[in-house]
């Protein structure tokens, strides 16, 4: 029965999953002006979808340093003040920390959204290069929002914040890299974004 059950809720699971990425890539390539090719309708979805979702993985790992301090007893603390059950009681660097990483992750997820609009609606080879320097921008920003302040801001505890969010970090750019390499071998997709007149 055990089994039974494991089987039913990991099938219902991936099969909501599969539908939830499905549904939008066959809307995305069959509505509007449509699109040419599946696999650029799988990575508009994934840059407006999935990615973003990915980055609000990393919010929860940011906001576990609010009980840092109570977690480890404040021994390894950056400062006594890392005892604290809210936001308005943590020390301000602390609020700096989690203040500057919640923007870098949303400004993340906006520049995936925009990055999405360009492949989907700017199509002109233009359109295309500006999504690959958005999309590639805010990896650079995920990377500094949970890889680099935490070190700089919370010191020995940043180590800790680092290691939870290193895997949704790699998958992150696993994600990216496979776009970015499709999209630049696809022969398709380099006729589908024509030069405009002007870089001719």
């Amino acid at each position: 029965m055990e089994e039974s059950s494991f089987f039913n809720y990991w099938f219902t699971f991936f099969f909501a999953l599969g539908f939830c990425f499905w549904f939008p890539m066959y809307v995305v390539k069959t509505r509007g002006k449509g699109l040419p090719d599946w696999g650029l309708a799988c990575c508009i979805v994934l840059l407006f979808l999935f990615l973003p979702l990915l980055s609000l993985s990393f919010i929860r790992d940011v906001f576990p340093a609010l009980w840092l301090g109570v977690e480890n007893g404040g021994l390894d603390a950056v400062n006594t003040d890392m005892l604290s059950e809210s936001l308005s009681q943590m020390s301000t660097l602390e609020q700096t920390f989690i203040g500057l990483s919640v923007l870098g992750i949303i400004g993340s997820m906006i520049l995936n959204g925009f990055s999405a609009w360009m492949l989907y609606i700017r199509r002109v080879r233009r359109g295309l290069l500006t999504a690959f320097r958005l999309m590639w921008i805010s990896a650079l920003v995920i990377v500094v929002s949970v890889g680099v302040l935490p070190l700089i801001l919370l010191g020995v505890q940043g180590f800790d914040l680092v290691r939870q969010s290193a895997l949704a970090l790699a998958g992150y750019f696993v994600l990216l890299l496979g776009i970015t390499a499709y999209l630049k071998t696809n022969k398709n997709i380099a006729s589908y974004y024509p030069l405009e007149r002007d870089d001719k």
